[in-house]
This record gives structure tokens, C-alpha cells and sequence, in this order.
């Protein structure tokens, strides 16, 4: 039996790419797990605590005796512990960077704890990362670390070589929740403060109060499940954003440069960089949340220059996108 252990679980990336795995189970606890989200999801199992998470995996291994579990988070390191029974294989997918994780964790003692279950994660667990670069924030065993590519594309090729024919009648789309290291708010107070122009704006992932912002028309979608809706959407937009403090891949891109619309992005540890890199499409800007004011201020002053341009990323580059991560 396939299951997969998440904290709170949420309307993000790392959510997204456990549901595309088709697990017969997700497990979730915490006090910010979505319950309109999960609702839509009849095999997300809102277990409250992390105690009852135990007693279900015991539960499910005594009537079977053979389970795979996959952590989905390092915060659920608790349940590698289940390693020990046999029959048991533990995989764990650190879908962010070490930087990140640290950044999550204020308390000092917390962060220690942090960086020694990070580190020492692959004596423990099969582990899995989404990018390349990611496998450098391990300090041991990093030839046992397995690259994975994100599973995000559910839809068929035809759908998306038809999404060149969509018109781009709005500047920014920005695909995000209100997470710390997703930088959301500061983003739109950056892109407010830069721009020169009046930009129309999309926000997919939460609603925000918009009225605070002068230079920018902001529509906002707090929820889009089906992918093809979501897909036709980014691709009326002529560019999508991403300022992240920290990302282990940025899903979103993938579907930016699937859907035909320009990303930009800051410089972001360790997935981003490395997918507009890989296939030569986007925009990454100087600077990142922990340069000086003065100098993201510099680096934004290519964003303005950006926007003047027009972009068309190839049926070519969109395939190879598509054929590594589309949802078998």
C-alpha cells in the first residue's frame, strides 16, 4: 500500500506533486491543513495529529504487513522510524532547499535539529530530490540521492500546442500562497514600487487585498484544481513572476514555459535557476532576498526593460517540458 505522509497539507507545489504520484493515501495533520483544498480530494486523510498518523500507519501495516511510505516533508522525519518494521520501505522527498527549511525555522535549537535531520536523511531514507542542483545541499551519501523530476503536466500535448494560439491580454501572472518563503506580498509591493507603467496583474493561489496597490490591476484566484483551466489562464498572461526566498524546484515554471507565457525570476536557490538554465527561456534577475535593498532595487531595474520586450518560447523547448514532466 502506497502512502503519503504530509503536514498541513496546503494548495502548493509539493501538494501537487504528491496527489500526481496517485498514492492510495495521503496523510495529513496540523492545524493549517486546507480543509477546502483536501475536500476535493477523497484520498487526503486530515488526521489531525500526529499521534493518530502513527496509529493508522500501525493499523494499515498489521492488516497488510507490507507498506511504502513516502515523506512529503522534512517536518514528518518522525514517521521514517517505521523503517525499522519489515515490509516497510520509507522514501522521503525533500522538495526544498536547506536554505528554505532554515529560513522556516526562527527557533535556534529548531534550526540545528533542521539542518541534522536534513543532512543526515539519506542513512535514514530512500531520498528523492526534483532538481539537480538540489543534491549539493547534502553533505554525505549524495550519490544514493535519486533525482525525480515533478509529475505536474496532466493534459495532452494537443491541448498545449493549441494554448499558442491564446491572446495575451494581460501583462503578469503570479502563481502563489502565503507562505514566508514564497515572498508573495513583498513581491507586489516590489513590482508596485518598480514599474513604470500600469501593469494588469493575476494572483492565483490566494486572495490579497489589492487596494493598497497603485500601479497594479490584480485579479486573484484563490483556487484553480484542473490543470488545463489553470494552463489556459497563465497563457493569456505575456509574463509570470516568481520571487521566491527559496524554492527545492518551482513547479510553477514548468507551467509557465508549458503554457507559452516568459517566467522571470530572481535568484533563487536551487530548482529555478537550474530549469532556465536547462532549457534557455526566461528572465533571471540580479539580486535576491537577502541582497541589500539598494541593490534589489538595482537588479529590478532590468524588470521594466523586460516587460517593454516580446518573447515567443518554441513548440520545441514546450515539448521537452512537456515529455519530462507530464503525468503518466
Amino acid at each position: 500500500m502506497f502512502i503519503i505522509i504530509h503536514p498541513n497539507f496546503r494548495n502548493g507545489g509539493a501538494e501537487r506533486s504528491a496527489l500526481n504520484q496517485k498514492p492510495n493515501l495521503i496523510l495529513t495533520y496540523g492545524p493549517l491543513v486546507d480543509q477546502i483544498m483536501i475536500a476535493n480530494y477523497p484520498n487526503v486523510i486530515d488526521l489531525r495529529t500526529r499521534l493518530s498518523v502513527i496509529l493508522q500507519l500501525l493499523k494499515l501495516y498489521f492488516q497488510r504487513f507490507s507498506l511504502e511510505v513516502h515523506t512529503n516533508q522534512l517536518s514528518a522525519c518522525y514517521f521514517w522510524v517505521f523503517r525499522i518494521l519489515p515490509g516497510v520501505q520509507v522514501v522521503h522527498w525533500q522538495r526544498l532547499s536547506l536554505m528554505g527549511e532554515l529560513f522556516l525555522t526562527r527557533n535556534l535549537i529548531k534550526r540545528l535539529f533542521v539542518k541534522i535531520v536534513f543532512v543526515s536523511a539519506p542513512f535514514v531514507a530512500i531520498v528523492r530530490v526534483p532538481s539537480v542542483e538540489l543534491v549539493n545541499d547534502y553533505r554525505w551519501y549524495k550519490n544514493k540521492i535519486q533525482i525525480s523530476w515533478n509529475k505536474i503536466l496532466d493534459c495532452e500535448w494537443e491541448f498545449l500546442e493549441n494554448l499558442r494560439y491564446v491572446r495575451k491580454r494581460k501583462d503578469i501572472v503570479i502563481i502563489s500562497r502565503l507562505a514566508p518563503e514564497k515572498k508573495l506580498l513583498a513581491t507586489l509591493e516590489l513590482l508596485d514600487t518598480i514599474t513604470n507603467v500600469r501593469l494588469s496583474l493575476t494572483v492565483v493561489g490566494c486572495v490579497i487585498d489589492n487596494s493598497k496597490y497603485k500601479n497594479l490591476d490584480i485579479d486573484c484566484f484563490e483556487l484553480i484544481n484542473e490543470k488545463t483551466s489553470l494552463l489556459s489562464l497563465i497563457a493569456e498572461h505575456r509574463f509570470g513572476v516568481l520571487f521566491s526566498y527559496a524554492e527545492g524546484f518551482g513547479n510553477v515554471l514548468i507551467e509557465l514555459i508549458a503554457a507559452g507565457t516568459w517566467p522571470i525570476i530572481n535568484q533563487i536557490q536551487w530548482g529555478p535557476t537550474e530549469i532556465i538554465n536547462t532549457y534557455k527561456v526566461g528572465t533571471i534577475l540580479d539580486w535576491s532576498w537577502e541582497s541589500s535593498e539598494k541593490d534589489i532595487l538595482k537588479g529590478m531595474g532590468e524588470l521594466n526593460k523586460t516587460l517593454k520586450s516580446n518573447y515567443d518560447i518554441s513548440d520545441e523547448v514546450r515539448r521537452a517540458v512537456y515529455n519530462r514532466h507530464r503525468v503518466i
